[in-house]
């Protein structure tokens, strides 16, 4: 029983020096044994003996009060701001590299494009070609890494980092964070160092600090550019299953302004085709309706463009013939009240040259 009441005061003592180098932690707790066991020999009961030291707790906020307000002297400054960056570049590496460099993004990502972000269109095309693998082959696998690195960094962030206040990062540092009287406090590690031995390991190893810092920004970044691309993939206008996005909403209203316009010429209306048509447009509309009812225009439907701007109308004739018309439509933000903007289009060239009236022989 006294062997193991020592053991566990001793354990106790150890807790509380946290963040005081570990030759140092050793010296003070070999002297602590010591000295109970001395006591325990001249008589005293293991109980008596720890009672006389008092709390393990409260010796070792006596130990690290010491080191951080010597008697007669100055309080012992915090760490600077370099080493505390250099030790946290650091630790987002050890602690993140795993999680942030790891190849198994891309499967994700490249999955959820897949699935999210594609057309059936496209992804038929796609899996026509030969060379083309599809990303949720190994997703599962990927996952799993990415898993497996997301463990590792809670575990190091969470339990190495926080709880024993000594990460890798800190160490290279030279810095260790303590509990002292007035709080937790960050310290350079020579400065709570008693032994000469525990000044010599609490060097900061500024020669493999300084080196992590440019790739811990190097890791941030990738982090914030994977994270960007995952969100991204789940909104609009890559997910079809969400709301219509803004650009969804123009395209269709500009689609709506050139059914409106080939209605109206369709019925041979000039005025009402009219309403539908740009101030300054560079066609004559009277002459464009004029030449479709001559022609026997019997009904149209859109072609390939570059919606919402340029779209291609295929115009059928009563002879069976059927032309390709070029019809530019204009955007245009027209401020109704202070604060609200009205987008509106409007149709400002059609064109009969499929290749765009700037082509001078088409053929």
């Amino acid at each position: 029983m006294t062997r193991e009441a020592l053991d566990w005061y001793v354990r106790e003592l150890r807790k509380g020096l946290t963040g005081v180098p570990r030759p140092d932690v050793d010296d003070v707790a070999e002297e602590i044994r010591s000295h109970l066991t001395d006591r325990i020999a001249e008589g005293d009961s293991p109980e008596q003996a720890i009672a006389g030291l008092g709390p393990a707790s409260q010796v070792a906020r006596e130990s690290i009060q010491r080191r951080t307000r010597p008697e007669g002297g100055m309080p012992v400054p915090d760490a600077s701001v370099g080493r505390r960056i250099a030790a946290w570049c650091a630790d987002v590496v050890v602690g993140g590299a795993l999680l942030l460099l790891n190849p198994a993004w891309f499967f994700v990502l490249g999955a959820v494009q897949e699935r999210y972000w594609m057309t059936d269109e496209v992804r038929a095309q796609l899996a026509a070609m030969p060379e083309y693998v599809s990303m949720t082959t190994g997703v599962g696998w990927a996952i799993l890494a990415l898993l497996v690195g997301a463990a590792w960094a809670f575990f190091y962030w969470i339990q190495l980092r926080r709880s024993r206040s000594v990460s890798v990062g800190m160490r290279m540092a030279g810095i260790s964070r303590v509990l002292t009287p007035d709080g937790v406090r960050v310290m350079r590690t020579s400065d709570i160092a008693e032994g000469e031995p525990a000044k010599i390991t609490a060097r900061a190893k500024w020669y493999l600090a300084a080196p992590i810092i440019p790739l811990a920004m190097i890791a941030i970044l990738m982090m914030i550019e994977l994270g960007a691309m995952t969100v991204g993939s789940f909104l609009q206008p890559f997910n079809p299953m969400l709301p219509a996005s803004r650009a969804e909403v123009e395209h269709e209203d500009s689609q709506a302004v050139i059914e409106a316009f080939y209605d109206a010429v369709l019925a041979g209306d000039a005025a009402a085709a009219d309403d539908y048509v740009a101030e300054g447009a560079a066609f004559d509309l009277e002459a464009f309706v004029a030449d479709r009812r001559e022609d026997g225009l019997e009904s149209w439907e859109f072609s390939l463009g570059v919606p919402p701007n340029e779209w291609y109308v295929v115009e059928t004739l009563d002879s069976g013939g059927q032309r390709s018309v070029l019809v530019t439509v204009q955007r245009a933000e027209e401020e109704q009240t202070p604060g609200d903007i009205e987008v509106r289009y409007r149709i400002l060239r059609c064109s009969d040259n499929p290749l765009g009236d700037d082509v001078a022989n088409p053929e």
